[in-house]
C-alpha cells in the first residue's frame, strides 16, 4: 500500500508547502498556521502525557485516505452548519471549495491503553458535478495547518491554496491562468466524540492578490 508520511507542524511559523500533486505544473506557496485557542478544544479524558509524545501521534496516511473524489456528490453533499460529526468530502457552508481541519483522540486497548492521536486539514472541492477531498498536512493539536491541492477537475488544471493563519486563499485555472484571491472565514464547529475539535475555513468574498 502506498503511504505519504507528513511532517507535524510544532509551530506557527511560515511555512513552505509543496502540494501533492495530482495534475501538472505544481504549485508552492507560503502559509501560515492558525492557532487554536486552548477552550475551544474538547480535552475531556486526553492523557496529556501521551499528547505530548509525538510517537503517539498518526503521521502516516495510506493513497486512499489522502485522496478521495465522490462519484456521486448528491448523497455526500452536506448542509450549511452541518457541524462536528457529520462532515463528509464536500465543502461545508454551501462553497466551492474549504478547508476542513480535525483533531482526533482515539483510545486503542491494550496494556498499557494507548491513545492514537491525529491532526489534519484537508482541502474540499465542490466542481464539475463531482466533490475533492485532499489531505494537506497533518499538526500536534494546537494549530490549523494550510497547503495547497493541485488537480484536475473536466479537463481543467488547478491549484487551490489555504493560508489559514492569514485567514485567505487563492485558486488559478491554469488552462486560461486566472488566479482568483478569497478572504477566508473560520468556523469552530466544537467537538464530537473522538473529534477534539473541528474547525472549517470557507471563502467569505473575493480579495486582491497579493500572495
Amino acid at each position: 500500500m502506498v503511504a505519504a508520511k507528513f511532517l507535524l507542524v510544532a509551530m506557527a511559523a511560515c511555512i513552505k508547502a509543496s502540494p501533492v500533486a495530482t495534475a501538472a505544473y505544481a504549485a508552492t506557496t507560503d502559509w501560515t498556521a492558525l492557532a487554536i485557542p486552548e477552550n475551544t478544544i474538547d480535552w475531556d479524558g486526553i492523557d496529556m502525557d501521551a499528547f505530548k509524545n509525538p510517537a503517539n501521534w498518526k503521521q502516516e496516511f495510506s493513497a486512499d485516505e489522502i485522496d478521495k473524489i465522490s462519484s456521486n456528490p448528491v448523497n455526500d453533499t452536506i448542509s450549511t452548519r452541518s457541524g462536528p460529526c457529520s462532515q463528509g468530502n464536500c465543502p461545508d457552508y454551501n462553497a466551492p471549495f474549504d478547508l476542513v481541519y480535525q483533531f482526533v483522540a482515539v483510545p486503542v486497548q491494550g496494556d498499557p491503553p494507548l491513545t492514537i492521536f491525529e491532526s489534519s486539514s484537508i482541502i474540499r472541492v465542490n466542481d464539475c458535478g463531482q466533490c475533492l477531498y485532499h489531505k494537506v498536512g497533518s499538526g500536534l493539536g494546537a494549530f490549523v495547518p494550510g497547503g495547497c491541492y493541485d488537480f484536475t477537475s473536466c479537463g481543467r488544471q488547478q491549484t487551490i491554496c489555504v493560508d489559514p493563519g492569514n485567514t485567505r486563499a487563492h485558486r488559478i485555472w491554469k488552462d486560461k491562468n486566472v488566479k482568483t484571491c478569497y478572504g477566508m472565514k473560520v468556523e469552530t464547529l466544537g467537538s464530537c466524540g473522538p473529534i477534539k475539535s473541528r474547525i472549517v475555513l470557507h471563502p467569505k468574498g473575493t480579495t486582491a492578490c497579493n500572495w
